[in-house]
């Protein structure tokens, strides 16, 4: 007999690239071929984790056969209409009848209607033990967070999207949270914009949390992003990771010229159990060693450190730092194990390897590929890396938030050249480190 953990349905796979996957006819054999009076919880008696992915509602239904009493973690995706969430609302209103307790559950759908909301509050009514919970944006109305809010172990919220069809989601509208109905909430990922992030940060009651992420598609602004920062240091001091995450493609108010300043983030300063930071743009940040020094006071047990790392090739970029400043954060973070930086120049110094942290990730992002001046850049750049990641460490670069996100592009950007160049520096610092170990090896022969 196979027992059957996991069970994962993409009928999206032959859309990217991948071999089509059967799928009625799949099913239907399920069904002809299982025995009389046998019921789905018996054929697959310890299934724990399902994963359903479908654009059609011909194959939604099938689902029930894998909705069995041992599962605990549910995910839906759909990029259909509206009857295609007509389909998942009824699936999930089937969890209570088949006594499926979840400790999970993530949706992601692309449309819905109000019939949609209305009947989502009562799923929740039955899924007490829910401990992570995934939502489209749209569906923070105050029916269903007042459901949520009867949640007792309720500790990690998620707001989920198709991140190809952001410019299609809504949010703020509708938007009502109030964190201080959620008293064990420690993790929370939002998909709003900064002015309501920072509305619902300022009010009064919050659970203490570990993770807060902000993602959507705005760029920074001056006042929005100190006012959200200045909310989460007065009411999450003790807060241990940060994640804004701005995806637009619109000019900002920042130029290269003109890059952010650090300053506007001074408030998490105050954050002093901070171990991870990501602020992730199309947008440059400015910093100066100043700066460096307070981040390092300020978040001595920081391990993960991402600074705008891929700003959008498109614009003219005369801002960022000297590579060398790589080395510069090593030193100063005695736990740093993840940094991202935007490299303008390719200076390196002598590193001494006695107080030098090595790091497991270096991601330079939509980095600058040359440098005047530097006979064999590539070579002294490889040195460089070599010394400040660690063997099997990784060397992230030759990308840009653009590129990843909108697909923005063209060969005119100069995006094959950077990772070309990337890609050569990455095999170079493999093959540094692989000699080294062959070194090792053959030193206690001598």
């Amino acid at each position: 007999m196979v027992y059957i953990y996991s069970m994962d349905y993409d009928a999206y796979r032959p859309y990217r690239g991948h071999h089509a996957l059967p799928s009625r006819h799949l099913f239907d054999q399920i069904l002809l071929h299982r025995p009389n009076r046998m019921s789905s919880g018996s054929m697959f008696p310890i299934l724990n984790e399902v994963v359903w992915q479908t654009p059609s509602r011909s194959t939604f239904p099938y689902i029930t056969l894998f909705l069995v009493p041992s599962v605990v973690s549910l995910e839906i995706n759909c990029y259909g209409g509206k009857l295609l969430a007509h389909a998942c609302i009824e699936a999930l209103e089937l969890l209570a009848p088949m006594q499926i307790a979840l400790f999970k559950l993530e949706l992601r759908i692309l449309k819905h209607d109000h019939a949609f909301l209305h009947r989502l509050p009562t799923v929740f009514a039955y899924q007490t033990r829910l401990v992570h919970l995934g939502l489209p944006p749209y569906c923070a109305t105050r029916q269903v967070v007042k459901a949520l809010g009867r949640l007792p172990d309720l500790e990690d919220y998620l707001a989920t999207f198709f991140e190809e069809y952001q410019s299609l989601m809504n949010y703020g509208k509708e938007f009502d949270w109030e964190l201080g109905a959620f008293p064990v909430l420690k993790k929370v990922t939002l998909y709003t914009s900064l002015a309501e992030a920072s509305s619902i940060m300022a009010r009064p009651y919050q659970p203490r949390l570990t993770r807060f992420t902000l993602s959507n598609r705005e760029t920074f602004r001056d006042g929005s992003v100190y006012d959200l920062c200045s909310s989460l240091s007065a009411s999450q001091s003790s807060i241990t990771t940060i994640g804004l995450l701005m995806y637009s493609d619109k000019p900002s108010e920042f130029t290269a010229r003109s890059p952010m300043p650090f300053s506007l983030f001074h408030p998490l300063l105050h954050c002093r159990g901070l171990t991870e930071l990501r602020l992730e743009s199309h947008i440059m940040m400015a910093y100066d060693d100043a700066d460096i020094s307070s981040m390092a006071s300020a978040w001595p047990d920081v391990s993960t450190l991402s600074l705008c790392p891929a700003p959008d090739l498109r614009f003219d970029l005369d801002g960022g730092q000297p590579l060398r400043s790589v080395s510069a954060f090593t030193r100063s973070f005695a736990h740093l194990k993840e940094l991202g930086l935007y490299i303008n120049t390719l200076d390196v110094d002598t590193i001494s390897d006695a107080h030098l942290v090595e790091l497991s990730v270096l991601d330079l992002g939509s980095s600058i590929a040359a440098h005047e001046g530097v006979e064999d850049a590539v070579s002294v750049v490889s040195e460089y890396v070599a010394k400040v990641i660690k063997p099997q460490g990784k060397l992230k670069a030759g990308r840009s938030v653009s590129h990843i996100r909108f697909l923005l592009l063209d060969d005119t950007d100069g995006y094959d050249t950077r990772a070309a160049f990337w890609s050569t520096v990455a095999a170079n610092v493999e093959k540094i480190h692989d000699s080294g170990k062959d070194r090792g090896r053959e030193e206690p022969r001598r």
